[in-house]
């Protein structure tokens, strides 16, 4: 039988440019894909709102995942893709906000220096990230965790993510922020949506993912195939994986010299 493949892919530093957010070097890789009929999965730290314009730029109707694996989006049935149904797996954002200001107020948090999304006007984004007026209104309206900007020492890092685990919040690593989340990651999402695949089609599919960043260390385990995307701020994160492909290129660039070879070299041995 022909092997099927799903792509799951991270976006900032991954198939967008760390610096202009740009994925136009990707495009041999992705009309490949289209061609192909093979489906491109968004797993990011974005919000859905800012995910929903990269889609569609992209053409594309398959599912996403948004804010770290806090929720997959899945086209409604009967729809031309633009209504989704969700699944949640983050604790909503009032709660942990919620849990941060009392750790933040707290004898053993208040010494902790560091800025939430939530301390943040538009300005500050927009500065902080290069994102234009429109981009980073669309990155505040989170729904499951809060982005930090981690202004304090290594040691106190260790000490703050021992006191939100013990009210039951984790930390991931991303490009450029610190994110704070409660039960989920880009890995329980994209298994999720391995069985949701196999169950539609009957078909088992391999998965591909691409990432840059520990944030995504939890779905390139799972991948049959992972691939890490050179970074031009920071070195490759650790990975433990039989099948893992480092690229040369940088962000988009990297994402289609790894795409091209793997399909390529696939599609020949079919």
């Amino acid at each position: 039988m022909k092997l099927e493949y799903i792509v799951v892919s991270d976006l900032d530093g991954t198939l967008l440019d760390h610096h202009t957010y740009a994925w136009n070097a990707a495009q041999q890789a992705l009309d490949l894909l289209k061609s192909r009929h093979i489906p491109l999965i968004l797993c990011s730290s974005k919000t859905a709102a800012e995910i929903l314009p990269i889609r569609k730029a992209l053409d594309i109707q398959d599912p996403f995942i948004a804010e770290n694996g806090a929720a997959v989006y899945v086209p409604a049935a009967d729809t031309d893709g633009n209504k989704h149904e969700r699944v949640e797996f983050g604790m909503n954002r009032a709660d942990i906000l919620s849990i941060l200001q009392t750790i933040k107020g707290s004898d053993e948090g208040n010494t902790f220096s560091f800025t939430g999304f939530s301390d943040m006007t538009l300005s500050d984004l927009m500065e902080a990230t290069g994102l234009d007026e429109e981009s980073a209104g669309k990155a505040m309206q989170r729904e499951y965790g809060e982005p930090l900007q981690w202004q304090d020492t290594e040691e106190h890092l260790t000490q703050f993510q021992q006191i939100l685990n013990r009210f039951g919040l984790d930390t991931l690593q991303g490009g450029r922020f610190l994110h704070v989340s409660a039960g989920c990651d880009k890995g329980k999402a994209v298994n999720w949506l391995k069985n949701y695949y196999l169950e539609k089609t009957g078909v088992s599919y391999q998965v591909i993912a691409l990432g840059d960043s520990e944030n995504d260390i939890s779905m390139l385990e799972l991948a049959d195939i992972a691939v890490l995307i050179k970074s031009p701020v920071k070195a490759f994160p650790v990975l433990n994986h039989e099948h893992v492909l480092r690229t040369t290129g940088y962000g988009p660039v990297g994402w289609n010299e790894a795409l091209l070879e793997l399909l390529n070299k696939k599609q020949g041995t079919q």
